[in-house]
């Protein structure tokens, strides 16, 4: 199963509807549960197996906030936004290694139509 979710709340509000710039808050979070089968392994000869290892689930989520300038979004990001204290991990599966909390300035170019 597979899900990813992401909102951005930019209220236009009398204070910015004329200005050059809008502020908002987005989030956005992605939830990965693996059942344990696998299928395909390209170490072995025949790439199609049957292997199986443990389900485990993957749940993680980042927040930004900032302005919206013309056409560009300029926010300030943090992956691995820890809302929820240790359940929030990126990875449950004891054999990979978890993703660690970065925190860093974005300015994305958006395309509108």
């Amino acid at each position: 199963m597979f899900s990813n979710t992401s909102l951005i709340f930019s209220p236009n509000v009398w204070r910015w509807k004329k200005a050059r710039y809008q502020p908002f808050i987005g989030v956005e979070s992605s939830f990965i549960q693996h059942s344990g089968r696998m299928g395909i392994d390209p170490m072995e000869p025949a790439i199609f197996t049957l292997q199986s290892m443990d389900p485990y689930s993957s749940f993680l989520v980042n927040m930004e906030m900032g302005l919206l300038v013309n056409q560009f979004k300029v926010s300030y990001r943090w992956v691995k936004f820890n809302m929820f204290g240790n359940t929030a991990n990126n990875s449950i599966n004891p054999d990979s290694y978890s993703i660690l909390p970065i925190r860093h300035l974005e300015i994305v170019w958006q395309f509108w139509n």
